[in-house]
C-alpha cells in the first residue's frame, strides 16, 4: 500500500517537473531569439516608422522581457494609443515581434453642457485645445481640472465636471458635462486660540478675504495654503518659531452662497535670538561670517532676519566660487533663547566652462557677447553673473532672458545658458504730436537700434509745426572696431520759434565713449559739434524783446567739445527700481576752439532709486548747472541758458514748458544758474503701466553770486507711465504748482522718451 502510494507520488513529481522544465525551455528559446522581423498593426493614421523608432527595438537585437517592457512604456509615451501589445512569433530565423496597438480618437467636435457664467471660448482658452488633436485620458483629465481652476476663480467652489467621449470611427465627439453649483463667497474668516495678535491684524494678512462691497469674496484655495505661511511666519517674524496652524475648516451655509472659514492657532512661546556659531568654514574667516549675521544676540527672534542672514552667507560664498556650498542652521532652545550653530559644508570652488547663448534670432551672437562680465575660466562669481544680466537686458533688444546653468563635468564647473527672447525694436512712425512748447506737430521717424542685428542703432526724424521744424540724423556703433568704444554722429537742422524770437541751427556732431578702467559702471563721454546759428526777431515784436536778445541777432558758429563722465547702476535703464545714475559734464565753445559764440557750462546730476513701501519704488533726484563766459557773461548765447517748467531734464511739473527764469521786457530770457529737486514715488500697476506720485522744487537765477536755494517754485502731482514696445516710455501727468506768479496752477504734462 505504502509503496503502491510512494509510486503514484513519485509519478506526479516527475509529471510536474516535466511540465516546469518544458515551460523554461520555451520561455529559453523565446528570449533568447533574435529578432528578426517587426510589424507594426492597428494603426490606421500613425506613422509606422514613428512606433517603431520609439519602441527602439531593432532587428538583431535579442528579445528579454525588459526590452520588450521598455518598448511598451515608450510607445505609450507618444500619447496616441489607448492600448499597445506586443506578440512573438517564432520562426526558424526567430522571433518576428507584432506590436499591436490601439489608436486614440481625433477630437472632432468639443461640446459644453450646462456652462452658464462662463463662455465656451474662455473654457477653451484655459484648456488649451486645438481642433483636430488627439484625445487620451491624460488630456481629458487635465483639461477637466483647468474648467474645475476656471469656475473656482470666478467663486464656483462646489463646479463638478464630468466628461464623455463619442466615438465615430477615428473621431470623436467630447461633451464636458458641468454642474456650475453657486458661486461662493467668502462670509467670514476667524481664528481661535490668538491670544497676542487680533483677527483683524492675522486676516490683514492674507489674500482670502471676506466679501466687502469693493472686494469679490472668492476664495483662491492655491493662495490659501499661502496665507496659512504668511500667518505663521507672521507669528515668526514677532518672536513666535514654534507657532503653527493646527487646523483650519471650511463650511457652507444651507444654501452653499457663502462659507466660513476657521483657523486654529498655536502660537507657542516666544523667544529671544542667542549666541552664533559656525562650523566647517575654511575659507571664510568667522568674524567675516559674524559681520555678516542680520541680528543681534537678545533681540527678538526674527525668522526674516534669520531667512536674510541665510543669503548673505550664500552671497559670500558664491561671490568666491563657491555656488556648491550648503549651510544648515542648527535651533537648540535654552529657557526662552534659541541658539544658532550654522554647518557648513563649503565643497570645492567651480568655474565657468562655457556659456551657451540661445533664442537670438536677428542678434549677433557677438553682441550679446562682449555685454558678459564673466569669461569661461573665471570662478563662478554670482556678482558677476547679475552684471552680465543687466548689461544683456540693458541693450534694449530683448523682451525676456532667462539664465539657468548646469554641471558641466566631475570637477563641477559650470555652462552658463543664457537664452534671449528678442523683441521687435526697428519702428517706422508717423502721426501727430502735442507739447506745450511747440504745440500740434507733425512728424515721420525710423528708428532702428539693433541694425543688422550688429547693435549698431541708426535713425531719422522729422518733425514740423507751427513753431519747431526738426530734421534729424544720427548713426552709434557701440563698439568701434569690437572695442568697447562708442562712436556715433548726428546731422541736424532745427528750427525752433520763441515768444518773440526765432533760432536756426544747422550743423553736425561727432560722439566717442569709453568705459573707465577700474571703476565700474562708469564711462567717459567726448563729443565735438559745429553748427550754424541764426537768431532773428520780427520787426513788430522788437519794442517787447530784451537787448539782450536783440544783441544776439544775426548768424553766428559755434564750435565746442564737451565732456561726460557718467556712472550708471541702475538695474534697468527704461524702468529702474534699484541703483543710481550720476553724471558731470563740461561743456567749452568758442576760445580755442574757434567759432563765434563764446561760452563754458557745467552740468550735475544725480538719480538714486530703491525699493520702498508696499512695492513702491523711490526715486530721488537733483539737477545743478551753471554757465557762464569766459571774459564776459554777454557772450553766453540765449538758448544755451536755463529755461525750467515742464518735464525733461529741467521740468518743473505744475508749470508750463520754459515759463521759469530772469526776465526782461516781456523776455523770458533764462538763468545762468539752475537747481531742481524732485522726490518721486513709483507703483507697478501692471507689467508695463506705473503710477506715480511727486514733488518737484526748483529755479534758476541770472548769476551764481544771486542763487538762492530758499527761494525755489514748487509743484506737486501724480501721473502714469506706459512703457511703449519700440518707442520708450509714454508719460502723462498732472501737476499743481504752487507759484502763480510763474503760470503755477494745474497744468498737464506729457513726454515720450526715457527722461523722467
Amino acid at each position: 500500500m505504502y509503496f503502491y502510494k510512494g509510486v503514484v507520488l513519485h509519478y506526479r513529481v516527475v509529471i510536474v517537473l516535466l511540465v516546469f522544465f518544458v515551460f523554461i525551455v520555451s520561455i529559453t528559446n523565446l528570449f533568447a531569439d533574435k529578432i528578426v522581423r517587426i510589424e507594426v498593426r492597428g494603426n490606421n493614421t500613425t506613422d509606422e516608422e514613428l512606433i517603431m523608432s520609439s519602441s527602439m527595438l531593432q532587428v538583431g537585437d535579442e528579445v528579454t522581457q525588459s526590452r520588450l517592457d521598455k518598448a511598451i512604456k515608450k510607445i505609450y509615451k507618444l500619447g496616441l494609443f489607448s492600448d499597445v501589445t506586443i506578440k512573438g512569433e517564432k520562426t526558424d530565423a526567430g522571433q518576428v515581434l507584432i506590436i499591436e496597438v490601439s489608436e486614440n480618437p481625433f477630437l472632432k467636435e468639443l461640446i459644453f453642457i450646462g456652462n452658464d457664467h462662463v463662455k465656451e471660448k474662455d473654457l477653451k482658452e484655459v484648456m488649451g485645445v486645438q481642433d483636430g488633436e488627439i484625445l487620451s485620458p491624460q488630456k481629458i483629465f487635465k483639461w477637466t481640472k483647468k474648467i474645475k481652476g476656471k469656475y473656482k476663480e470666478k467663486g464656483f467652489l462646489l463646479v463638478r465636471v464630468t466628461s464623455e467621449i463619442t466615438s465615430e470611427d477615428e473621431k470623436a465627439k467630447l461633451t464636458f458635462s458641468i454642474d456650475e453649483g453657486r458661486r461662493v463667497r467668502i462670509k467670514n474668516i476667524y481664528f481661535t486660540e490668538n491670544t497676542l495678535f487680533p483677527d483683524k491684524r492675522l486676516g490683514g494678512l492674507m489674500k482670502n478675504k471676506s466679501k466687502r462691497w469693493w472686494r469679490s469674496g472668492n476664495f483662491d484655495e492655491e493662495e490659501f495654503y499661502n496665507d496659512l505661511d504668511r500667518i505663521t511666519d507672521f507669528y515668526k517674524k514677532h518672536g513666535y518659531p514654534k507657532c503653527e496652524v493646527d487646523e483650519y475648516d471650511i463650511s457652507y451655509d444651507d444654501k452653499q452662497e457663502w462659507m466660513t472659514i476657521r483657523i486654529d492657532i498655536s502660537e507657542g512661546k516666544k523667544f529671544c535670538l542667542g549666541s552664533v556659531e559656525f562650523e566647517g568654514n575654511e575659507v571664510i574667516e568667522t568674524e567675516r561670517l559674524k559681520a555678516a549675521v542680520m541680528f543681534k544676540k537678545g533681540e527678538t527672534y526674527n525668522k526674516e532676519k534669520l531667512d536674510d542672514t541665510m543669503v548673505e552667507f550664500y552671497s559670500l560664498y558664491t561671490e568666491i566660487g563657491y555656488i556648491y556650498a550648503f549651510i544648515i542652521p542648527e535651533e537648540e532652545a535654552r529657557g526662552d533663547t534659541i541658539n544658532t550653530k550654522y554647518v557648513i559644508q563649503e565643497g570645492e570652488p567651480a568655474h565657468l566652462r562655457k556659456v551657451i547663448i540661445s533664442g537670438n534670432l536677428k542678434t549677433w551672437e557677438k553682441v550679446i557677447r562682449r555685454e558678459l562680465r564673466i569669461f569661461p575660466g573665471d570662478l563662478f562669481q554670482r556678482s558677476k553673473l547679475i552684471d552680465s544680466q543687466r548689461a544683456v537686458f540693458n541693450l534694449g533688444f530683448f523682451e525676456d532672458m532667462k539664465l539657468d546653468s548646469k554641471k558641466a563635468n566631475e570637477a563641477g564647473d559650470i555652462d552658463l545658458i543664457l537664452n534671449v527672447k528678442e523683441k521687435e525694436v526697428g519702428q517706422f512712425n508717423a502721426g501727430m504730436g502735442y507739447s506745450q512748447a511747440w504745440g500740434v506737430t507733425g512728424n515721420i521717424s525710423l528708428n532702428i537700434p539693433n541694425l543688422l542685428g550688429r547693435g549698431s542703432t541708426a535713425y531719422f526724424s522729422l518733425e514740423k509745426g507751427g513753431k519747431l521744424a526738426n530734421y534729424t540724423f544720427g548713426y552709434t556703433e557701440p563698439w568701434l572696431f569690437d572695442t568697447p568704444t562708442t562712436a556715433g554722429f548726428d546731422i541736424f537742422l532745427i528750427t525752433r520759434k520763441w515768444d518773440y524770437f526765432e533760432d536756426r541751427k544747422r550743423g553736425g556732431s561727432i560722439r566717442l565713449g569709453r568705459p573707465v578702467p577700474r571703476l565700474k559702471y562708469t564711462r567717459l563721454h567726448t563729443s565735438y559739434t559745429l553748427e550754424k546759428v541764426t537768431i532773428t526777431v520780427d520787426d513788430e515784436d522788437i519794442s517787447k524783446v530784451s537787448t539782450y536778445i536783440l544783441d544776439q541777432r544775426g548768424t553766428k558758429w559755434r564750435s565746442s567739445i564737451g565732456f561726460t563722465l557718467v556712472r550708471d547702476s541702475r538695474d534697468y535703464r527704461l524702468n529702474a527700481s534699484t541703483g543710481s545714475r550720476n553724471s558731470i559734464s563740461a561743456e567749452f565753445s568758442g576760445g580755442i576752439f574757434g567759432g563765434s559764440v563764446d561760452y563754458q557750462k557745467y552740468q550735475f546730476e544725480s538719480r538714486w532709486y530703491e525699493k520702498s513701501f508696499f512695492n513702491f519704488v523711490h526715486m530721488i533726484r537733483s539737477r545743478f548747472g551753471i554757465v557762464r563766459g569766459y571774459s564776459s557773461n554777454a557772450t553766453v548765447p540765449v538758448y544755451e541758458r536755463f529755461y525750467l517748467g515742464g518735464v525733461g531734464d529741467w521740468g518743473i511739473r505744475g508749470y508750463p514748458d520754459r515759463s521759469i527764469g530772469p526776465r526782461e521786457n516781456f523776455s523770458i530770457i533764462g538763468g545762468r544758474t539752475a537747481f531742481v529737486f524732485t522726490t518721486e514715488y513709483k507703483y507697478m500697476i501692471t507689467q508695463g503701466i506705473n503710477w506715480i506720485v511727486f514733488f518737484d522744487a526748483g529755479n534758476t537765477w541770472d548769476s551764481f553770486e544771486n542763487t538762492n536755494l530758499a527761494n525755489l517754485k514748487k509743484g506737486v502731482g501724480t501721473g502714469i507711465r506706459i512703457e511703449v514696445p519700440m518707442m520708450g516710455i509714454l508719460g502723462f501727468d498732472i501737476g499743481y504748482g504752487f507759484d502763480k506768479k510763474s503760470n503755477g496752477g494745474w497744468n498737464p504734462h506729457f513726454q515720450l522718451g526715457t527722461s523722467f
